[in-house]
């Protein structure tokens, strides 16, 4: 049976037909298979669709601005949904689960979750805790993906972001436990706290946002080996691997100009760090307690490397600079000076006059080093 949810101050002919009262009580619940919230509705009120075990099908429209409490709570049945709210700001109530009476958390059973092609924002919760969908397609229309959008989504293995996007919110992809990759799209400029922590299965990372302030994004994924800063990025978000234990490969693109602040700080599996291409500054702590770094490789236009970025790396076999003029270093740049350096051929002497390049001396130069 379907029923249309119609505003009751609509002139609209069709508002004399729908229903006006939640169907919280299940005694007396109608046998209700689809809802559909037409694109006049612009609110829902709290508990509206509350204990209807029967409805398997619900639309809401385009101009939908905000949910009330627990809408569809115990609506066990639920197996379609389409989402077509162009800016929807729900406060945290969109969402298709709900805590029973032993505190235990339930969703409704969803295969089919669609976001229509004009959506430019998906609130809150919206997609979060979908076991049985193995699938949705975010349109190039959204700019915005909200807190916890897609926290706890297990059933989902794949999900593209698309160009165009521009914020992700805190924990928006988190514990998404089937997830083995993620592709970050140049557009992004905001990253939340922990917005794809907890991916169990996560491997690599593919990042080409510009420019981007993160925080923590990846924290506790424990199969994390790779990422890849694309040709678009220009700078390496500070934070944005601290402490990920297993990464042990990652590559620069050819625009990356600086590695902000413990970028890659306690990343304890690094052996080989390769600062070419177009890469002038290392901030503070880039690389601080990477344990296991034996190889640095320093590009010709490197001319800074920040204090403590290398502090802790007591493991530094060989340091290969290719910077003709002696990059700026500080007191606690380096904590292992042990290392062998070797400098281009007929710049011993600059590096050797360096009060802290110094350290490393005897150096041994490199014939063929172009500046």
């Amino acid at each position: 049976v379907p029923y249309l949810w119609s505003n009751p101050d609509s002139n609209d002919p069709v508002s004399s037909k729908t229903i006006f009262y939640s169907f919280n009580n299940k005694e007396i619940a109608p046998p209700v298979e689809t809802i559909v919230f037409g694109d006049e509705v612009e609110s829902i009120p709290d508990y509206l669709c509350n204990n209807l075990p029967t409805l398997k099908k619900v639309v809401v429209g385009k101009n939908m601005k905000t949910f009330g409490k627990d809408v569809f709570e115990n609506c066990t049945g639920i197996q379609e949904v389409y989402w077509n709210a162009t800016n929807c700001n729900s406060n945290g109530n969109t969402k298709f689960w709900w805590t029973d009476d032993k505190q235990q958390r339930k969703s409704a059973p969803i295969t089919t979750f669609k976001i229509g092609d004009f959506v430019k924002s998906i609130p809150t919760w919206l997609c979060s805790y979908m076991h049985k969908t193995e699938s949705i397609t975010i349109p190039g229309t959204v700019t915005n993906i909200g807190a916890c959008a897609f926290y706890h989504s297990s059933g989902l293995s794949k999900i593209d972001i698309p160009t165009g996007v521009e914020t992700i919110g805190v924990n928006a992809f988190a514990h998404m436990s089937n997830i083995t990759s993620f592709t970050i799209p140049w557009s992004v400029n905001e990253i939340g706290k922990t917005a794809f922590s907890n991916c169990e299965k996560l491997k690599s990372v593919t990042f080409n946002a510009k420019e981007c302030t993160v925080s923590d994004p990846f924290e506790n994924s424990p199969k994390l080996t790779s990422i890849t800063f694309q040709n678009e990025v220009i700078k390496v978000p500070a934070g944005i691997c601290k402490g990920l234990i297993t990464l042990n490969s990652v590559h620069f693109g050819s625009a990356v100009k600086t590695i902000e602040t413990a970028a890659f700080s306690g990343c304890s599996a690094l052996k080989d760090i390769e600062l070419s291409g177009t890469i002038s500054r290392i901030e503070q702590e880039a690389f601080n307690k990477c344990s296991s770094i034996e190889n640095i490789f320093i590009g010709s236009n490197v001319y800074e490397i920040g204090n403590y970025a290398f502090n802790g790396c007591n493991k530094i076999k060989l340091i290969n600079s290719q910077a003709m003029t002696p990059p700026t270093i500080y007191a606690n740049t380096f904590s292992n000076y042990s290392a062998t350096l070797r400098v281009p051929y007929d710049c011993e002497k600059r590096y050797q006059s360096d009060k802290y390049w110094v350290k490393f001396f005897p150096a041994s130069g490199i014939d063929g080093i172009e500046a």
